[in-house]
C-alpha cells in the first residue's frame, strides 16, 4: 500500500493471510473483556470490570481500543492480553474504530462529538459536529471515516477525522456503521433497513430488511461480506454487498456481530446472560462457547489485508 499520508517514512505492514480472524475480542456489559488468540476456539478473561460498549482491532491484532459506557476508554498494545485505562475525556461511549495498522482511531460519543486518536490511541482529541453519535466506521488508512447519529443523520471525514461534513436527510435513528477497507462500500443500520454507499459515504440508498431490532453491522475487507445482528431474530448475512440476505444461526437477542477480512470467520454475542458464538465457514454454521453467560454488548476480530 506504499507510505501513509502525514507520517514521513512509516511503512504499512499489513498482517499475514493467516492471521485473518484470528485474534477477537468481546465485551461484557458489566462484566469484564475476553480475548481469544486461536480463531475464537478458546477464550480468556482479560482487563476490568466495566460497562463495555465498543471494541476496535488492528488487522494483525496487536493494538485493541475498547470504550466504555461512561467515557472510560483502555487499550492494549500486546494483542489484548494487558489493558491500559487512557484519558479520552468526558463523555459517554458509544463505539471505536481504528484503521488497519490502528494508528488511527475514533471513538464515537453518544454524548456528542468524536475523540480522535492518530498515535495508537495514546492521546485524544475532541472533534466532529456534535450530536449523539451511534456508530463510527474507518477505512484502512484511516483517511475516509463516517459516522452516524440517533438523530437518522450521517456525518463523513476525508481527512482522517479531523474535519466532518453532514451527508444527506435525517433518516430513522440509526446505530451501527461499518465499510470496507477502501472506504467506497459502507453501510449503517436503523430499524428495518439497512442504509448503503458505493461512493465512500457521499451517497446513500436504503434497502428494506423488515427486522425492526437491529443494532449493529459488520464488513468484510472488500465490502462483499456483511453481517447484522437481529435482537429477538437471527443472524442477518448477505454475500454479495447487501443485494441479497439470509437469516443464520437460532433465534437469539443478538445485540453484537463481528467479521473477518475475508468474511470466514465470525462473530456474534448473545445480550441477555447469553453466550458468545462463532463461525468459521461464512456463517453457515455456528458454534457455542459456553464458558459464561454473560451480557454480550461488543465484539471485535482482526481483519487482514487480504
Amino acid at each position: 500500500m506504499g507510505l501513509l499520508p502525514g507520517i514521513g517514512m512509516l511503512a504499512y505492514k499489513a498482517a499475514a493471510p493467516g492471521v485473518d480472524g484470528k485474534y477477537q475480542t468481546a465485551g461484557a456489559y458489566g462484566g469484564y473483556l475476553y480475548r481469544s488468540i486461536d480463531f475464537g476456539v478458546n477464550w480468556s478473561q482479560v482487563g476490568v470490570s466495566a460497562y463495555w460498549n465498543g471494541i476496535a482491532i488492528s488487522s494483525n491484532g496487536q493494538y485493541q481500543t475498547a470504550v466504555v459506557v461512561n467515557g472510560l476508554t483502555y487499550r492494549s498494545a500486546d494483542y489484548g492480553a494487558t489493558w491500559a485505562y487512557v484519558n479520552t475525556g468526558i463523555g459517554s461511549f458509544d463505539s471505536v474504530a481504528m484503521s488497519s495498522t490502528g494508528q488511527y482511531q475514533t471513538a464515537a460519543r453518544s454524548s456528542g462529538y468524536f475523540q480522535v486518536s492518530s498515535d495508537f490511541g495514546v492521546t485524544w482529541a475532541e472533534k466532529g459536529p456534535g450530536g449523539s453519535m451511534q456508530g463510527i466506521a474507518v477505512s484502512t488508512t484511516g483517511q475516509y471515516q463516517t459516522a452516524i447519529n440517533n438523530y437518522g443523520y450521517a456525518f463523513r471525514s476525508t481527512d482522517y477525522g479531523q474535519n466532518w461534513t453532514q451527508v444527506g436527510s435525517s433518516l430513522n435513528e440509526r446505530y451501527g456503521a461499518g465499510m470496507s477497507f477502501s472506504g467506497q462500500y459502507q453501510y449503517a443500520i436503523r430499524a428495518s433497513y439497512i442504509d448503503k454507499s458505493t461512493d465512500y459515504g457521499a451517497t446513500w440508498s436504503s434497502i428494506y430488511l423488515n427486522y425492526p431490532s437491529m443494532y449493529g453491522v459488520d464488513v468484510s475487507s472488500t465490502g462483499q461480506y456483511i453481517i447484522v445482528p437481529s435482537y429477538g431474530s437471527n443472524l442477518l448475512l448477505s454475500s454479495d454487498y447487501g443485494a441479497t440476505w439470509q437469516t443464520k444461526a437460532t433465534t437469539r437477542n443478538w445485540y453484537a456481530a463481528a467479521i473477518s477480512g475475508s468474511g470466514k470467520y465470525q462473530l456474534a454475542g448473545n445480550y441477555s446472560s447469553g453466550y458468545l458464538y462463532n463461525s468459521s465457514d461464512f456463517g453457515v454454521t455456528w458454534i457455542e462457547r459456553s464458558f459464561s453467560a454473560q451480557t454480550w454488548r461488543c465484539v471485535a476480530i482482526n481483519k487482514s489485508i487480504l
